[in-house]
């Protein structure tokens, strides 16, 4: 990388030789005339374009709409949420506990950067005048090779639109037959394509299944029955099992002693909070709404 951007002909000078030397088929990705990956010639292309508008077509048949849409350099994510499918829960003690407002104790940047208010949760939360929770499906991809095409399970919470990712509903690799010239037909190739295709589709659709909400709804249920006496310890805990930085340690501590309650449930909501303060980092701020939802189904990691 540094010879490339001080000496750009000879690095390429040096690349090409390097092909001659030892050639192989591969496959370029670029984009606007850049080169974005360089892949192996098994990389099977689950092109961003394809996926977005299978998510938004199985959005509309389940009512969900598009809660969060980012893009990085090497991953594209939309999350979706069924506004209409909620349940109650109890908060559990914190400042959280009391009466609040939707979005009260977020990140009023992120709910704008994210047009959280455009979506009308706001009326269905204050109208129930409970701590209601939501469920989410993200559907992640990437381009480039940096990971698989997932669906993934979450919930979001009224209180402060924290949100959490569970469990993957499927996980389809980049990685498909090599690209031997004359075997395949292009209909060959796009019906493997529809294939996978048609397990996301079903993924998404089961991510707003009534008896997967139920599930996690229960877990939360089970974490906010388990109660942390000492606060400090269990967030040293947590970092060091999640491999949290020291800054992201303090702000983890704040968050969870000023606004949460003292429970596993609690310390999940604080790791989810610090996703809301990324948002200009959408790998980082996934990385901790993943955290918050392996507090969730492993009890172990607060201790």
């Amino acid at each position: 990388m540094e010879l490339a951007a001080q000496q750009p002909d000879v690095g390429c000078d040096l690349l090409n030789q390097l092909m001659s030397v030892a050639p192989k088929r591969m496959l370029f990705r670029q984009l606007d005339g850049c080169v974005r990956a360089v892949l192996s010639d098994s990389y099977r292309c689950l092109d961003n374009y394809d996926l977005v508008f299978t998510a938004l077509e199985v959005a509309q048949s389940v009512d969900a709409d598009v809660l969060q849409c980012t893009m990085s350099d090497d991953k594209m994510r939309i999350k979706l949420i069924a506004r209409s499918m909620w349940q109650t829960l109890n908060a559990g003690g914190g400042r959280a506990n009391g009466m609040f407002k939707a979005g009260d104790l977020g990140n009023p940047e992120w709910r704008e950067a994210n047009g959280i208010g455009e979506l009308g949760l706001e009326d269905t939360i204050n109208d129930t005048g409970g701590h209601i929770v939501f469920p989410t499906c993200t559907i992640s991809n990437s381009e480039t090779g940096a990971g698989s095409s997932q669906v993934e399970f979450g919930l979001c919470d009224g209180a402060c639109f924290n949100m959490q990712t569970f469990d993957k509903k499927v996980r389809s690799v980049h990685l498909g037959s090599k690209l031997e010239l004359g075997i395949f037909s292009e209909e060959t190739i796009a019906a493997d394509s529809k294939a996978i295709m048609c397990k996301m589709t079903d993924a998404i659709k089961a991510c707003f299944n009534p008896a997967v909400f139920q599930k996690h709804i229960m877990l939360r249920v089970g974490a906010q029955k388990d109660i942390i006496e000492a606060p400090t310890m269990a967030v040293d805990n947590v970092v060091k099992a999640l491999d949290i930085n020291e800054d992201d340690r303090d702000r983890l501590l704040s968050y969870f002693v000023k606004d949460y309650a003292m429970t596993r449930d609690g310390l999940s909501q604080a790791v989810s909070r610090m996703a809301q303060d990324e948002f200009d980092n959408v790998d980082k701020s996934a990385d901790f709404e993943a955290y918050a939802g392996k507090l969730i189904e492993q009890p172990a990691l607060i201790r």
